[in-house]
């Protein structure tokens, strides 16, 4: 008898993007992101949700809806929502599960619950090694984890996006050139468009770059790399920095999480 398949389908609230996946049989079948920033009531969330879905309501029976969030005002309005839309329990991801694959030593409740699906994700990918994870989100987050789970430590800086938000708030005459990044062919530019893409992505390479070789030497052997985040394709020739480049690894940290 063919196996029945079972489907889980995750929602990641971060501080500007909804990151959505459907898993059947622990592996993901579809993924994609809904704009948070100006969601806010339980409403808001549902009419977003059920706008964005890639399938029909009815078209799936879910066997669990699981939720995280970094964004603890609207956390609430999520959990009711998707309660509200797909009539069952949400599970809430928490730190109280990161501890079967995390030192709970090493675990502080100040650090967001993504930071540590990044850690899990990794600890389930190469368990053997130390691990650097870095986030290209609307922060830019850097995480170790060594292989018998100790979380060496975080360092969060400005995400690439909010990085260029404050550059043009404070630079308004630029703004009609940098609504969008495009990956620069030189490192330095002939106009206004291209100079700040080359600045914005030569810099951030830099940093990141730096930062990886600084956490590297701390910690006394070499990582695995792993890069993810909205952001990380735009990033992609970082393939020089990174071992693996995989813009799902929070989600499926997320649904790890639950699944232990």
């Amino acid at each position: 008898m063919e196996q029945k398949s079972k489907y889980s389908i995750v929602f990641d609230l971060g501080n500007s993007t909804v990151t959505s996946a459907l898993f059947e049989n622990g592996e993901i079948k579809e993924t994609w992101r809904i704009p948070s920033f100006d969601l806010e009531s339980v409403n808001d969330f549902k009419a977003a949700i059920l706008s964005s879905l890639p399938f029909e309501k009815n078209e799936i029976k879910l066997d669990n809806v699981v939720a995280s969030s970094v964004v603890f005002p609207k956390t609430r309005s999520l959990v009711t929502a998707l309660d509200e839309l797909f009539h069952t329990k949400v599970h809430l991801a928490s730190l109280n599960a990161v501890s079967k694959l995390i030192e709970p030593s090493t675990i502080s409740n100040e650090l967001g619950v993504d930071i540590y699906a990044n850690l899990v994700e990794a600890r389930v990918k190469k368990p053997q090694d130390d691990v650097i994870i870095v986030d290209f989100g609307t922060a830019l987050t850097y995480s170790i984890v060594n292989s018998m789970g100790y979380v060496k430590g975080v360092a969060i800086a400005p995400g690439v996006k909010t990085g260029l938000r404050g550059l043009l708030q404070y630079a308004p005459a630029l703004s009609q050139y940098a609504s969008e990044l495009s990956i620069p062919l030189s490192t330095f530019g002939d106009d206004t468009k291209s100079a700040i893409d080359a600045g914005v992505f030569y810099s951030v390479r830099g940093m990141v770059r730096e930062m990886i070789h600084e956490m590297e030497k701390e910690n006394g052997r070499k990582c695995y790399r792993i890069a993810t985040g909205g952001q990380a394709r735009i990033f992609a020739p970082f393939a020089d920095i990174f071992d693996e480049i995989d813009t799902e690894h929070t989600i499926k940290g997320i649904y790890n999480i639950f699944n232990f």
